[in-house]
């Protein structure tokens, strides 16, 4: 072996490398110091703790050690870092008295019920307006699904029904969905290719694809169709637990549509079909009122119209089984949608000003909040502040019952 004093920058790079991942330890315990409500976020922190530990052993490596596998193991501690001081932040966050707490055992029986036993929930409130969610894709923390939702309207449990579509991500992911569907989609978009042939053509003509032209088109629509696909599981997993409430939650964020369209997502208006087709598949009443002078998003600068027509061609096709797949899940997992009869029931309770009594379930003390919402014109005024906020202690209340109700039921 060479002497160490020969790799330099070796031993920079390792003495570096250290610092970096004793100052992310120092945080992490610091975070781990937080008073956690609930023990999945702690769970998170020892899974990333234990890893941290392992990275220190890598770095004790000879710094007269082959260059290739220093640089090698200083890679990977930079990775380690950049990724999860992100999560760490993400895990503080959940532990701020903003978060609507009371919600987490019931969002965490939805997770458990599609996914299993071993299943975590982590939720937070994000400074990002759109919910979103990291879907059980981080390597130390494959059970977890971590769930954003916008800091703005933590104290708004009607919103709750937008973190069903983010838990459905983690579904999607879970049970392999992508690959029952992808090969579908793919004939859809060769057979899309053959019936729009004029489209197709100039596709390749104005972008220049060459022989391999319908070889590139498949691929660009296969990759962004797979991703729009997602996203209608994701609204169907979303109506199917929380019924209209989710129709709601989704009209309060997006309404009245429009905007720049990410191929990500289908149009405005096909998303508002596809909607429609979901809650007429597992039954739930689609008020066309709810998305009533909705405006269709725009194609974004530089988007070729006729790839973006045969990638919403093949999505169109392929929509059916997607739904159907997530109805399937649903009901495979005993989830029903809310009971109209307790839902009345606990509107009824809200215009007294009492919250439920009898243990109404999260999705069905939701969907009470919206019909006492709707029937009073939004309580948007000045003088209805009060009331809003009152309704939103009415639900959490009831949601808290539910709880108490149903961890006692057997003592």
């Amino acid at each position: 072996m060479q002497d160490s004093e020969e790799h330099p920058t070796s031993r920079l790079r390792l003495a570096f490398a250290s610092h970096r991942l004793r100052s992310f330890q120092s945080q992490l315990s610091a975070v781990a110091g937080s008073n956690f409500p609930h023990v999945d976020a702690r769970e998170a922190l020892e899974f990333i703790r234990a890893h941290a530990d392992l990275q220190t052993s890598r770095l004790a490596i000879d710094p007269a050690s082959d260059p290739a596998v220093v640089d090698g193991i200083c890679e990977q501690v930079a990775i380690f870092v950049q990724r999860y001081t992100r999560t760490l932040g993400f895990i503080l966050r959940s532990t701020n008295v903003r978060n609507p707490f009371e919600l987490h055992y019931h969002l965490k029986k939805f997770v458990t019920s599609l996914i299993g036993g071993e299943a975590r929930l982590i939720l937070s409130s994000e400074w990002e307006f759109i919910p979103f969610t990291y879907p059980m894709t981080l390597a130390l923390l494959p059970a977890f699904a971590l769930v954003g939702l916008p800091a703005s309207e933590s104290d708004n449990v009607l919103v709750t029904p937008l973190a069903g579509h983010e838990i459905g991500h983690s579904a999607w992911l879970y049970h392999k969905i992508g690959s029952e569907i992808e090969g579908t989609l793919a004939s859809n978009i060769d057979g899309c290719m053959e019936t729009l042939a004029a489209e197709t053509q100039r596709v390749i003509e104005t972008l220049r694809l060459g022989e391999f032209g319908k070889q590139v088109i498949r691929q660009h629509c296969l990759s962004y169709g797979m991703l729009q696909l997602e996203e209608i599981f994701c609204d169907t997993i979303g109506v199917g637990f929380f019924g209209t409430a989710y129709l709601h939650s989704y009209e309060y964020f997006l309404a009245p549509g429009g905007g720049t369209r990410a191929l990500e997502y289908p149009s405005d208006s096909d998303r508002l079909s596809y909607l429609k087709a979901s809650a007429t598949k597992l039954g739930v009443p689609f008020d066309e009122s709810i998305f009533e002078r909705w405006q269709d998003s725009t194609d974004g600068q530089g988007s070729n119209k006729d790839l973006v027509t045969i990638l919403d061609a093949a999505v169109e096709k392929t929509v059916d089984q997607t739904i159907d797949r997530a109805a399937d899940l649903l009901a495979s997992k005993g989830v029903s949608t809310p009971n109209s009869d307790v839902v009345n029931r606990i509107l009824a309770a809200f215009e007294r000003s009492e919250p439920d009594a009898e243990g109404g379930s999260l999705p069905e003390v939701v969907s009470a909040g919206w019909e006492y919402v709707r029937h009073q014109n939004g309580l948007a005024a000045d003088g209805d502040v009060s009331r809003f906020r009152t309704l939103g202690d009415l639900m959490l209340k009831s949601v808290e019952v539910a709880e108490f109700l149903e961890r006692t039921k057997d003592a």
